[in-house]
């Protein structure tokens, strides 16, 4: 728990008794690399905060193929279904990408939470606005020609390309492998 309250003091001030009510309301929980944890059609009803580690979400296609949609990184959060308001399922599978270690906070008290708490709501908000940054980020790297996609995101993606397999990678800049190397050739040579 000490790890989030040091991430959240980054941005606001939690009170004693909204940190009570977090280590009461929340699991801290661990998980393998390439552990699931769901499958596509399931649901949790969790919000996850990513104390250590990765995870992603990925489409299956007909032929059983995973196609990356989503990457979800250290400090950043997942939802175990559309979103926190929902009780329908992503329609992805999520696999956690490193060994991974989260805090799950059920729905009912993340709501309550984001209600009766200001700095918390405020948290939440802020972690919101971090990960339409990122999402920004990425649509600006697709808009590129795909021979500067793989350079581009390794100078302002390189907490999540660096951790994603070659294939992962090129799912996520929707480049081919040729494109992949050549933008990392470029990106060692500085």
């Amino acid at each position: 728990m000490e790890r989030f309250f040091t991430y959240a003091e980054q941005y606001c001030i939690l009170t004693e008794q909204e940190k009570q009510f977090i280590i009461t309301n929340c699991r801290l929980r661990s998980y393998n690399r390439h552990d699931y944890y769901l499958l596509a059609g399931e649901y949790k009803t969790n919000w996850c905060f990513i104390l250590d580690g990765a995870i992603a979400g990925f489409k299956i296609d007909s032929e059983g193929d995973e196609f990356l949609q989503w990457l979800s990184v250290k400090n950043q959060y997942f939802t175990g279904s559309k979103h926190a308001f929902s009780y329908q399922p992503h329609g992805l599978q999520l696999k956690f990408l490193q060994s991974s270690e989260l805090l799950e906070f059920p729905y009912s008290a993340l709501r309550m939470a984001q209600h009766r708490y200001p700095a918390f709501a405020e948290l939440l908000h802020v972690m919101k606005e971090q990960k339409l940054k990122h999402f920004q980020a990425l649509v600006k790297i697709l808009k590129l020609p795909p021979a500067e996609r793989m350079y581009k995101a390794l100078e302002d993606l390189n907490s999540w390309v660096t951790i994603l397999k070659v294939d992962e990678c090129c799912d996520l800049l929707d480049i081919n492998h040729r494109w992949y190397y050549q933008g990392l050739k470029r990106h060692l040579k500085g």
